[in-house]
């Protein structure tokens, strides 16, 4: 009797020591499930036109080598894979598309990098998320976030648009009449346009798609450096699937200029205050040819609307136009000097605030937002007319996030 109980302990042990690797591994799987929390930055599809570096992701800086080390371990390969040395992030080919919150968060900085607003990551927004992840989007051209606003992991996708892409900030591209290719603001504002998506952890730089060599990530492996796993739960749809894994494209949610009920909120309009001295009136330009730009450098030059007070509760898609002011070479400070955008809406004591920067010129920049039936908006330095239109009934609240989140 008492041999078959040590028998039988025995293979209990054995069971038991058999089956630790087991569930250690199970372990660590589900954990390294948990980790994914990423979503596309961006709607539809696009191109990835640089990769991150795992040599040393650090530029501006030295390196001692002028290659790059693609997240398979292959040194200066094809197309994407050769660009570009010491890169921190993904860049992807956006054009002035909408971009999106890659995960929920906390804005914890939405503005210019730099008082040059052709170096670094131009106008940007820095997203905290749990367990010490970051992400930043950079060159962006519109701001529709402000440092501290929340991106609730509820938010459907009109709360996940954080702007849309440019080329703020230090971009090289064809026809960059800078150093080495570099854009500036007599270059046309389609020059370098692109999205730097960038993801960090603990403040260390990491390339979100991971690391798949078959030897140790360099990266890893230094004292300044941090491991790279794959933190996608969607990968973003791109043309070069054999640049990094694609997934299916996010669709955005529809905007509509020509929505039934829509209306403009323009300057000739009845409830309109402006700074006073702080504008010039240019009747060459701007819709109904009445358009006003700041002639105080540098100045806090505001212009205010009290929208009707009649207009039904709901949620607005808010469509902004920004002229192509100082088109003469030399003089095109339209991509990088910037109009900051105001909403706010009152109804008794409830409260909403939304905030832009608005930065290129000829383009048609989409914001969107909640409303209730009355409000004001001030504009600060240099745009024209608002078009403010309803979102359609069956589009509007929790649907939207059903519909359209990953």
């Amino acid at each position: 009797m008492k041999r078959r109980f040590f028998n039988l302990w025995v293979i209990l042990v054995a069971m038991v020591a058999f089956m630790s690797p087991v569930l250690s591994a199970s372990a660590a799987r589900n954990m390294q499930q948990a980790t994914r929390f990423l979503g596309p930055p961006y709607y539809g599809t696009t191109t990835v036109t640089s990769v991150f570096d795992h040599q040393l992701p650090l530029w501006p800086g030295e390196d001692g080598n002028n290659w790059t080390m693609h997240y398979d371990g292959t040194i200066n390969g094809p197309g994407a894979r050769s660009s570009y040395d010491q890169h921190r992030g993904i860049d992807y080919a956006l054009r002035y598309d909408l971009v999106r919150a890659a995960a929920p968060g906390t804005v914890a900085q939405a503005g210019w990098a730099s008082t040059d607003h052709r170096a670094s990551y131009g106008l940007h927004v820095r997203i905290d998320h749990a367990d010490g992840f970051r992400t930043i989007y950079g060159h962006m051209s519109v701001l529709r976030v402000r440092t501290g606003d929340p991106i609730p992991a509820n938010a459907d996708e009109f709360q996940r648009i954080i702007g849309r892409s440019g080329n703020t900030g230090y971009c090289i591209g064809a026809g960059g009449t800078g150093p080495n290719g570099q854009c500036t603001d007599n270059d046309p504002p389609t020059c370098g346009a692109h999205l730097h998506f960038q993801l960090e952890h603990n403040g260390r730089v990491v390339n979100p798609y991971g690391w798949i060599g078959n030897f140790a990530d360099p990266w890893s492996q230094r004292a300044d450096g941090a491991a790279s796993v794959d933190r996608w739960v969607r990968y973003p749809s791109i043309t070069n699937s054999d640049v990094f894994t694609s997934g299916a494209p996010l669709l955005a949610p529809p905007m509509d200029l020509g929505e039934p009920g829509y209306f403009i909120v323009d300057d000739g309009d009845a409830d309109y205050n402006e700074t006073a001295g702080c504008w010039t009136v240019d009747n060459t330009a701007g819709w109904n040819n009445d358009y006003r730009r700041r002639n105080i450098p540098g100045g806090n030059c505001t212009a205010t609307w009290n929208f009707p007070q009649t207009r039904p509760a709901g949620r607005y898609n808010v469509f902004v136009h920004i002229p192509n002011d100082n088109v003469a070479l030399g003089d095109r400070r339209a991509t990088v000097d910037a109009a900051r955008y105001a909403i706010t809406h009152t109804v008794s004591s409830w409260y909403y605030g939304f905030c832009g920067w608005l930065t290129p010129p000829r383009f048609v920049i989409k914001y969107l937002c909640p409303t209730r039936r009355r409000g004001r908006s001030p504009l600060k330095k240099a745009g024209d007319a608002q078009g403010v239109c309803p979102v359609p009934a069956s589009l509007a609240g929790t649907s939207i996030g059903r519909r359209y989140q990953p």
